[in-house]
């Protein structure tokens, strides 16, 4: 970007690793037109619904929707990276629009460009197409809202209408993940190196998410051109529960751990929809485009209408249908938790032995792998074995005899003990972290002690002399018990109590 009176060839130059593919769907419908004066002007491959086959084999265009669609969902470890090739071309990078005012006096709602500059080595051909592997689609713009909003403006930059009687458009977002972010409560200020690095991508992640303008825009129920939708579930008494979807648990990806997690969370979002559709999804009745959209049918007007907070709205989308059912909170066994556990282990050491290929140093190799089979395996699969036991636990998704009708608290308490942050537990270390009091934690470990016998197990004492404590499973081997070979592994590496 230059600077007017820089010195020549002065400019402000910056980088974006965020990427976008643009389609332009065609044959979904022949009552309505739109033209999208911002989208119009960026370079858009069409595509046509009537081309969709029936059958497995896809078109060339379709499969390259298809890897597209996969890339925007790629998670480092987690999901694949995909190769985009052939990638747009520097013509296409030339002509994007951007979901800015930058129109350098090119005209007025038609041209939004930022000129690229691309070194020597890539640029002087138009044609030539620019590949790039796209890693993780969630990481730089989980939620393009601006791009689905410029697109929508009718006169660009000037915004949607926001009012009641005239909004025509809008953005709906639908936000599957609102469960909040971990927070460090205990406050642990952590500057060592390791620390560091294994927080910052988290952070960088909840950073470049923070986005409360557009929320707020979403939430405020005097703007009619965004609505957000997200999960809501309620047990049988009609209480709003603090995890609505099964697959939440793992960051989001707990639906690799179960079928019945992802049946559930569908149907839930079946429900959701019904009643989003019925008492959200909908405008004032003063409104022009929705009386338009009724044909001024007096029937239709009084069939889909309703009463909320002193106002009258209807459907934007009338809704026909009856409620689908709220669907059963569903739980797995233990042996389902250790299948996932063996799946992921299995993908750790394939992906150990990638990264070990690309080592030069054959001692280097050698060692490393003699490292990973003799303590980081074995490591890597107790901590995945109680990083999923714990969320499992919080969320109530254990099917165990001893989690069968526990309260909210005593499943913090039982979660806290499987935290494979920490080796032991004290109370008041819970406490802090659950914020729940001290006493209330001694007292839900001893029913907890007398309800299951064998369950938990009393660890050592911490530097304050607090008695610590962690699952019967978790608890130290026979031999690592015995005096003197205790005193010499607590040498080396002491257990972490918190």
């Amino acid at each position: 970007i230059s600077f007017a009176g820089a010195e020549p060839k002065a400019a402000y130059e910056m980088m974006t690793h965020a990427d976008r593919a643009h389609y332009r769907v065609e044959g979904i419908g022949s009552h309505a037109a739109f033209h999208s004066r911002w989208a119009s002007g960026d370079p858009a491959q069409p595509i046509s619904v009537a081309t969709l086959p029936a059958g497995q084999n896809l078109p060339p265009l379709w499969t390259r929707y298809a890897v597209d669609v996969l890339a925007s969902g790629a998670f480092p470890l987690g999901l694949a990276a995909r190769a985009i090739t052939p990638g747009p071309t520097l013509a296409e990078y030339g002509n994007r629009q951007w979901p800015m005012d930058c129109r350098g006096g090119q005209g007025a709602g038609t041209a939004f460009k930022l000129a690229p500059k691309f070194p020597a080595a890539a640029a002087g051909n138009p044609a030539r197409a620019l590949d790039y592997a796209a890693v993780d689609g969630g990481l730089i713009d989980n939620e393009p809202f601006e791009l689905a909003r410029w697109t929508l403006m009718e006169t660009p930059p000037t915004g949607n209408h926001r009012d009641a009687a005239n909004a025509d458009r809008a953005v709906l977002m639908i936000d599957p993940f609102p469960e909040a972010p971990d927070y460090d409560v205990l406050g642990k200020l952590d500057t060592a190196l390791t620390a560091v690095i294994r927080r910052i991508l988290p952070a960088l992640k909840d950073q470049v998410r923070f986005k409360p303008a557009d929320a707020a825009a979403a939430l405020d129920e005097t703007i009619y051109s965004r609505f957000l939708m997200t999960p809501r579930r309620r047990d049988a008494s009609r209480q709003l529960q603090p995890h609505p979807l099964a697959c939440g648990l793992l960051g989001g990806f707990g639906g690799f751990l179960s079928e019945a997690f992802r049946a559930h969370d569908y149907q839930l979002g079946r429900h959701n929809a019904y009643l989003f559709l019925k008492r959200h999804f909908a405008l004032p009745e003063e409104n022009l485009l929705l009386r338009r959209g009724y044909d001024g049918d007096a029937a239709l007007l009084a069939r889909f209408v309703f009463q909320d907070k002193g106002g009258t709205f209807r459907q934007i989308i009338p809704v026909l249908a009856d409620a689908p059912e709220m669907p059963s909170w569903p739980r797995v066994d233990r042996g389902t938790v250790e299948t996932m556990v063996a799946r992921a282990v299995a993908r750790a050491d394939a992906v150990f032995a990638n990264l070990a290929a690309t080592v030069r140093s054959r001692l280097v190799r050698f060692a490393a792998t003699a490292g990973w089979k003799m303590f980081g395996r074995s490591s890597a699969e107790s901590y995945i074995r109680w990083a999923v036991l714990q969320d499992l636990i919080r969320r109530d998704q254990l099917q165990e005899p001893w989690m069968s009708g526990k309260l909210s608290d005593q499943r913090l308490v039982l979660s806290a003990l499987a935290d494979p942050a920490y080796d032991f537990r004290t109370a008041a270390g819970i406490a802090t972290q659950h914020g729940l009091g001290g006493g209330a934690v001694d007292r839900i470990l001893a029913e907890l002690r007398v309800l299951h016998p064998g369950l938990i197990w009393e660890g050592p004492r911490d530097a304050g002399n607090a008695q610590s404590f962690t699952f019967d499973e978790r608890k130290p081997g026979f031999l690592a018990r015995l005096p003197g070979i205790a005193q010499a592994k607590d040498w080396f590496s002491g257990p972490t109590i918190g």
